[in-house]
C-alpha cells in the first residue's frame, strides 16, 4: 500500500482546520511565571487525543516501509525550512494532547473534578514536580522524533512530505544513535539561525555548515513509501 503525500498533508491540515473549528484553546501543558504571577494551563480534546494516537500509530508503521529512492537535486533552504515546519507541527500534536490529559488527570486527582481543561494564576506542587517533568519528556520526545529516522534511514514525516532526505555518497544511511542525536541537535541550530544561512553557512552545492561538519548531504528524492504487508 502506497504511503499518499496527499493523503498524509490533507489529514494533518484536517487535524489543524479542527482547532479551530471545535474552538479549542488549549493542548497540552504549559506553566509560565513572570514577575511573580503565574500562569498555568493545560487541556486536551477527544478528537485531538484519537489524532496523537494514530499519528503515532502511522509514524511507526512508516519508519518500517518499504522505501526505495531516487536522488536529484539539492534542495532549497525553504524547502527544508518547510519540511522542519511540518515535522514540528506533526510531532506537536502526536505529543501535546497526551501530555495535556496527563496533567488533567493528576488535576483531577487533586481536586477531584475532572475538566478538559484548565488555568491558574498559581502554582501548586504539581506544576514542578510533575507538570516540568511532562514538559522535558515531551522536549526529548520531539528530538527523538527528529533523530529515530536517521537510524532507519528514513526521512521524517515532513521531509517525506517536501521530498527530502539524508544521504552519504548518494546512498542511505543509518546512524547510530549518538550520531543521529548529534546531527539533530546541530540541524535545529542551523534551522533555528536560518537567516544567517541566508548569506553565509552554505556552499556552492547548497550543503550547509552543519551537513559539512557531519559529512553528509540533504538532497531531493524521486519515490514513495509502501506500508508492509
Amino acid at each position: 500500500m502506497t504511503i499518499s503525500r496527499s493523503w498524509i498533508g490533507m489529514s494533518l491540515g484536517a487535524v489543524v482546520l479542527a482547532m479551530f473549528v471545535l474552538d479549542v484553546q488549549q493542548v497540552g501543558f504549559s506553566i509560565q511565571i513572570s514577575n511573580g504571577e503565574a500562569e498555568v494551563t493545560a487541556g486536551a480534546h477527544p478528537v485531538f487525543l484519537g489524532a496523537s494516537v494514530l499519528g503515532l500509530v502511522f509514524y511507526w508503521a512508516f519508519m518500517r516501509s518499504d522505501f526505495s529512492p531516487t536522488f536529484h537535486k539539492t534542495p532549497t533552504l525553504k524547502r527544508r525550512l518547510a519540511a522542519f515546519g511540518l515535522d514540528f507541527v506533526f510531532s506537536l500534536f502526536c505529543t501535546a494532547p497526551l501530555g495535556g490529559l496527563f496533567m488533567l488527570v493528576v488535576e483531577f486527582v487533586r481536586i477531584g473534578v475532572f475538566h478538559w481543561q484548565f488555568f491558574r494564576e498559581e502554582t501548586v506542587w504539581t506544576d514542578t514536580a510533575i507538570g516540568l517533568s511532562v514538559v522535558a519528556i515531551n522536549m526529548l520526545v520531539l528530538v527523538l522524533y527528529f533523530a529515530y529516522p536517521l537510524t532507519r534511514a528514513r526521512p521524517t514525516i515532513g521531509c517525506y512530505l517536501v521530498g527530502t532526505i539524508l544521504v552519504r555518497d548518494d546512498q542511505l544511511v543509518r546512524l547510530p544513535i549518538r550520531e543521529a542525536l548529534a546531527r539533530t541537535v546541530l540541524e535545529f541550530l542551523g534551522l533555528c539561525s536560518w537567516p544567517v544561512m541566508l548569506f553565509v553557512g552554505r556552499d556552492r552545492h547548497g550543503q550547509t555548515w552543519y551537513d559539512r561538519a557531519t559529512g553528509y548531504s540533504v538532497v531531493c528524492f524521486r519515490g514513495e513509501a509502501y506500508l508492509k504487508r
